[in-house]
């Protein structure tokens, strides 16, 4: 008799466990306990809507952060377990006009402070079919959030980088003052999602079009050569103003990194992020959509530093044995067999625009190593114009990245924080119930 493959096996980690003894309803609790902490999410917060609230994590992180006082009210498809009298659920869907309806049948004409959406669609198809799902619920969130918003609130929610990201970002520009990024530690690293974080909402009266997900997701829009020159963005670019939350703080290297090898002058990290950041400032390039690069072009080109920040992701051919270039086979072959070639960097590689610098770095830092692999196999450098001043390059940034011990610090600020009287009364059968629902 086979052995029966445990349930959720994948989830059984250090949050699941920590949600258990927290006695949260499921992981993502901490997704917002983080992403509060660096935004102060919950300061002079009275009136809170968690759209997609099931099964009811954020709405315990909202209830333990905010007074007694405040009126808190989560939506979601299906029924949600009573957290407490000033935890109001709805069951509702959020794309229909019902749900607006009872919402304001509760806060009638006052606004909420903070809106959050961590839902997502019921997935099973492909990746690209489920993220433009998931985009589409992102923008009846944000249309919800433009409706009940007071002016200077905070918006929240989870996003898919995929094709209509950009016209999510060109949105939320529009309706809010600032525009962040973030993936909390708590985000499992494998999932290619992110959270966009509205600042300062603006109130202002909109084209109603930008709710509509057949113009705001068209082609059209997407090649629109005029939306560059509308976009009056605030925004720091994702890398250099949005901190990886993997790490305690930024680096400040204001040293050149690009130096003169082979009499070529490169651009190193660094300075080409700073480039990227006042090129934002000015707007995206026309075209600026989801762009997708075999790995190989990334080992062999000298220009790998650019091609890091303007894909979304990097690509690897399993039929590669196929390929009827030689050096293609090679470079793949190193890429498969060298150990340094983990199952992290099969992750980075897959959604670019959301790492920071330190993970930028060690992809540079792993392509000098298979590049190294290559050349020794080969023995023909001069097939790959390698010059040893990549490495050099490479340690000296990675010597100012500092790497980050902020999650076991912030698990001890947890475990400090919980008392008795906290703890939820849910079962650990319960639990795992709603955070295989979650």
């Amino acid at each position: 008799m086979g052995k029966k493959k445990k349930v959720g096996k994948e989830r059984i980690d250090k949050y699941y466990k920590l949600a258990k003894t927290a006695g949260y309803r499921a992981r993502s609790a901490f997704k917002l306990i983080q992403i509060a902490q660096k935004f102060n999410v919950f300061k002079n917060a009275n009136i809170l809507i968690d759209l997609c609230a099931a099964p009811g994590g954020w709405l315990q992180v909202a209830y333990k952060n905010m007074s007694k006082q405040s009126t808190i009210i989560g939506v979601d498809l299906v029924p949600i377990r009573k957290i407490d009298d000033n935890v109001i659920t709805i069951k509702s869907d959020i794309t229909t006009s019902d749900c607006i309806k009872k919402i304001k049948n509760i806060i009638k004409m006052d606004k909420a402070d903070v809106i959050l959406n961590d839902g997502a669609p019921n997935v099973g198809t492909t990746y690209s079919y489920d993220s433009f799902n998931q985009n589409v619920l992102v923008l009846n969130s944000i249309k919800i959030a433009y409706i009940f918003l007071k002016k200077n609130g905070i918006f929240i929610t989870k996003v898919f980088r995929n094709e209509e990201y950009i016209s999510l970002i060109w949105v939320l520009e529009k309706l809010f003052g600032d525009v962040k990024h973030i993936k909390p530690r708590s985000s499992r690293e494998i999932s290619s999602e992110i959270y966009l974080v509205g600042l300062n909402f603006l109130g202002k009266k909109v084209d109603k079009k930008l709710f509509d997900y057949t113009y705001i997701f068209s082609d059209q829009f997407k090649k629109n050569s005029n939306k560059s020159s509308l976009l009056e963005t605030k925004q720091e670019s994702y890398l250099d103003n949005n901190e990886n939350y993997f790490s305690d703080e930024e680096s400040n290297d204001e040293e050149k990194v690009g130096e003169k090898i082979d009499k070529k002058k490169k651009k190193g990290l660094s300075t080409i992020l700073k480039e990227k950041k006042k090129k934002n400032r000015q707007g995206y390039d026309v075209g600026d959509d989801y762009r997708a690069t075999d790995i190989c072009t990334f080992i062999k080109s000298d220009n790998y530093v650019d091609l890091l920040i303007k894909n979304n992701k990097f690509t690897f051919d399993k039929n590669y044995k196929n390929n009827s270039d030689p050096m293609i086979k090679t470079i793949y072959e190193c890429i498969y067999k060298n150990e340094c070639t983990t199952k992290e960097i099969f992750f980075l590689c897959n959604d670019l625009k959301v790492l920071g610098k330190s993970d930028l770095y060690n992809l540079i830092k792993w392509r000098y190593k298979i590049k190294k692999s290559v050349l020794n196999q080969t023995s023909k450098k001069n097939n790959l114009d390698f010059d040893n001043h990549d490495v050099e390059q490479t340690t000296q940034e990675l010597s100012d990245v500092k790497e980050s011990s902020q999650i076991d610090d912030f698990n001890t600020i947890v475990d400090k924080n919980i008392s008795e009287n906290e703890l939820d009364n849910t079962s650990d059968e319960a639990t795992e119930k709603d955070e295989k629902d979650q």
